[in-house]
């Protein structure tokens, strides 16, 4: 899922301990261009791994501001440090914090979501997914509703599942992961014309797989034994995808 931009603040506390008259200190804020700049920092050493750098970044942040908006994104892209770090414990507080901050941030929801996924947390993430998709103004829904249609599925509720993928492929004909969703179910209900019809779609615009390869010679087999593409695929599968289980279910298949 894609790494969002967020903001983060530090409280500043002072230390108070049985003298009279102890003032807090209060927090400085900054204009949000500046911590802006510092987000921007720390989204810039993540993406190059320097990890420490940015969560550094992202402190100084927090520190800087006071804003719940700016806050729910570093909040927000803490949690997605600490996931990529698998420390989900701290990522699931960070998120948490962000939501608390700003409850319609679906692109925090949206990360909150696929760490509840990671986690085999699978009812839970349908949760955040399904809010995320009703969000109008967010600008991925369709990925949103992949990420539901992929949660529904590991739960065993294969219509629900299909019903998000035709909404993510509804938003945007060219998402790739729903057409191959689409085209793989459809297969399983024997419905061949539709599953290639989606297949053809993710085979434009996605990314071929050990997965995907085969689903493509099953496909081509049944639509009147097309043995030309069956065989582009695999020899695909052969050249690129040689140590894949569905490597060796191909062979098997052949030996039928």
């Amino acid at each position: 899922m894609p790494i969002k931009f967020i903001f983060f603040r530090i409280l500043i506390f002072s230390v108070c301990f049985f003298f009279s008259g102890c003032v807090s200190q209060k927090m400085i804020s900054m204009p949000p261009d500046v911590v802006k700049k510092h987000i921007y920092l720390a989204s810039q050493y993540f993406q190059s791994g320097q990890t420490a750098e940015a969560i550094s970044r992202l402190h100084i942040a927090i520190s800087l501001t006071s804003i719940p908006e700016i806050l729910s994104q570093a909040h927000g892209l803490l949690g997605v440090i600490y996931q990529y770090q698998q420390e989900y414990t701290a990522a699931r507080i960070e998120f948490k914090k962000a939501l608390e901050y700003d409850g319609h941030n679906s692109e925090v929801r949206n990360n909150y979501g696929s760490l509840l996924y990671e986690k085999k947390q699978y009812a839970a993430a349908a949760d955040q997914f399904k809010l995320v998709a009703a969000d109008l103004t967010y600008r991925l829904r369709e990925q949103a509703f992949e990420n539901l249609g992929t949660a529904y599925l590991q739960m065993g509720y294969k219509k629900l599942g299909q019903e998000a993928y035709e909404s993510a492929v509804r938003l945007k004909v060219q998402t790739p992961i729903a057409n191959f969703k689409l085209a793989m179910l459809s297969f399983e209900d024997n419905d061949i014309e539709t599953a290639n019809r989606y297949y053809q779609v993710f085979a434009e615009y996605g990314h071929q797989t050990a997965a995907s390869l085969l689903l493509g010679i099953r496909i081509a087999r049944k639509r009147n034994n097309e043995i030309e593409k069956s065989d582009q695929y695999a020899t695909r599968l052969a050249i690129e995808f040689h140590d894949s289980n569905e490597y060796q279910l191909y062979l098997y298949s052949k030996s039928k």
